[in-house]
């Protein structure tokens, strides 16, 4: 009867010096996700995930409009920006392109941290 005693008590001990392990681990995955996901934050309205580092939406337009008229139209044709509007993730842009034919309006989206512009979108929601 005394072996299993100390049988029970070995097995004990071994449990009680592992529990500080898992603590460890734990601590490293908490570390490991918080640096991962780290500047990002949660929208308390939408729920949806947007980057910390986001610039105004008037900043983002202004921005949007300048590349274009620099590095996209050629000579005689203007961009403009209509309106902007926060769409989660990303500022929806209606934009005015004027030139000799005339002036058109297209529908493009830019990333709120303002790095990258999408000139159209597909909605996937609806069905043709």
């Amino acid at each position: 009867m005394p072996e299993n005693k100390k049988q029970d008590k070995k097995k004990s001990h071994w449990f009680v010096s592992r529990i500080p392990a898992y603590y460890a681990m734990i601590a490293i995955a908490f570390f490991f996700f918080g640096t991962l996901f780290a500047g990002f934050s949660s929208s308390n309205v939408t729920g949806n995930i947007v980057a910390s580092n986001a610039v105004p939406k008037d900043k983002a337009g202004s921005d949007v409009v300048n590349y274009i008229n620099t590095y996209l139209l050629k000579n005689g044709f203007k961009a403009s920006l209509d309106s902007i509007s926060d769409e989660g993730w990303v500022y929806q842009m209606n934009l005015s392109i004027s030139g000799p034919q005339g002036k058109n309006t297209y529908t493009s989206y830019v990333t709120k941290d303002g790095k990258l512009l999408f000139v159209s979108a597909i909605d996937l929601t609806y069905k043709p």
